[in-house]
């Protein structure tokens, strides 16, 4: 039986996922910042790892260099399943998974926050997350469909993956 694994940057996408009832582990892990290896010793043999990342801050050239090592490590293990690129960040992307939202202070609003801290807090304390974003026209469908980043080695653009390639309950 397959196992799987999604590292997300926040806790916000790992809420997300959690309500949209992604199968797996998901975990916060930043693979900008952080070598993926930490964590492999907790990979299983049959382990899937996909990322979700955002690109909304100018990334260093050794934080694009960490991030592209740490997919190239996945992929060398046969574990890198499929990355999933945020429009710059988990709001914007929101808002583009949602046909009644034209910007990020739209869905600030929808939520009852002035600005993108508060969105998250809110957010992360909403018992029904989902039933907001789709009064808004949310289609989870939507959600990751953006081009690779420039910063991501093009070895790893045919792992480009969306919301449809997840594993689903």
């Amino acid at each position: 039986m397959q196992n799987y694994l999604i590292l997300v940057e926040g806790d916000t996408e790992e809420r997300l996922l959690k309500k949209l009832n992604v199968i797996g582990k998901i975990q916060i892990f930043n693979l900008w910042d952080k070598d993926v290896q930490k964590i492999a010793r907790r990979f299983n043999s049959n382990t899937a790892v996909f990322v979700v990342y955002d690109t909304d801050t100018a990334q260093s050239q050794s934080n694009i260099a960490r991030f592209n090592a740490n997919l190239a490590f996945l992929k060398q293990g046969g574990r890198l399943k499929g990355i999933l690129q945020q429009t710059l960040n988990f709001e914007d992307e929101l808002v583009l998974a949602c046909d009644g939202l034209r910007n990020s202070q739209g869905l600030f609003k929808v939520f009852g926050a002035v600005n993108a801290d508060e969105f998250k807090y809110k957010f992360l304390k909403s018992s029904n997350p989902i039933a907001l974003l789709e009064k808004q026209g949310f289609d989870k469908m939507k959600l990751w469909k953006q081009k690779v980043s420039a910063n991501v080695d093009g070895n790893y653009h045919k792992y480009l993956a969306d919301f449809s390639c997840l594993p689903v309950r």
